[in-house]
């Protein structure tokens, strides 16, 4: 096991898993951002068409990014030729991960 483990970090491949988790967490955050904009509207546009559509807005481009850093996992997964499974724990994975992002952030700005 501790010399797999030692093949697996010695090929550098911990570092592409970082760079995607990193990006998925800050892309979650946006989403969790929009969301919070939206269901508690504050500033100067509170209440207003463009607070709800900067909201939107926000929640749009996070989910866009969300999407293009799935898919350049899933190409980063085609090139090792893993099979489907990992793929689809992956698509899973990131659902998990940024719904519970979105519920534990809002939980921390409503408390």
């Amino acid at each position: 096991m501790l010399k797999l483990l030692d093949k697996f970090v010695g090929q550098d491949r911990t570092k592409p898993i970082f760079d995607h988790l990193r990006n998925l967490l800050m892309c979650t955050l946006l989403l969790a951002a929009g969301h919070f904009q939206l269901e508690h509207p504050v500033g100067m546009f509170a209440g207003s068409t463009l607070q709800r559509f900067m909201g939107y807005g926000v929640v749009g481009i996070a989910l866009i990014l969300i999407v293009l850093n799935l898919l350049d996992g899933m190409c980063q997964l085609n090139k090792l030729r893993h099979p489907t499974f990992l793929k689809l724990g992956l698509i899973v994975a990131y659902i998990i991960i940024a719904v519970r992002v979105v519920v534990v952030t809002s939980s921390f700005r409503a408390g």
